[in-house]
């Protein structure tokens, strides 16, 4: 599926349902294969892009080109940042265009995870329909995850146990 520029949508409307561990198998899965691959949260991604006007002398961890051109690109926690707040949303919702754009352009596989169905993104969280529009086309699948927050659990239970310490 790589190679045919496929991708995958997870969402679930609660955090820690597992859709980032999910999708760093997905990445461990193809650097084992050897097939290049960024995984990048959605807010690190902005903060690359912002940069790539600025002075080659930044202390940017990437070349926000390779964005453009990387086989597979994982974003993590799509929608995390609401876009309708005027002038710095209509520069996140264009810059998100124009990757997705580039990227379906060149066949080029995007995973995405999200707390965010494809049309919350749109109606709770101000993202373009032409950029979701993108994003869907990159996702061939989009899967809900449903499911109650694990490190909720697992938070639960550690917060419990030390209530409750066996002497």
């Amino acid at each position: 599926a790589v190679d045919k520029g496929k991708g995958i949508y997870l969402f679930s409307r609660n955090a820690g349902t597992g859709k980032t561990t999910l999708m760093a198998g997905v990445r461990n899965g193809l650097i084992a294969k050897r097939i290049k691959c960024v995984f990048i949260n959605i807010k690190d991604l902005l903060n690359e892009a912002s940069q790539r006007d600025v002075t080659r002398d930044t202390k940017s961890l990437y070349d926000y080109g390779m964005f453009l051109r990387i086989p597979v690109l994982i974003l993590d926690d799509i929608g995390v940042v609401r876009l309708d707040d005027g002038r710095y949303g209509q520069w996140v919702n264009d810059t998100l265009y124009e990757l997705m754009e580039r990227r379906c352009r060149n066949r080029l596989s995007t995973c995405f995870t999200s707390n965010y169905s494809p049309k919350q993104l749109i109606s709770e969280r101000g993202v373009d329909f032409k950029t979701v529009d993108r994003i869907m086309e990159l996702a061939t699948m989009t899967i809900d995850v449903g499911g109650q927050s694990l490190r909720g659990r697992e938070m639960k239970k550690k917060n419990n146990k030390n209530k409750n310490p066996k002497n």
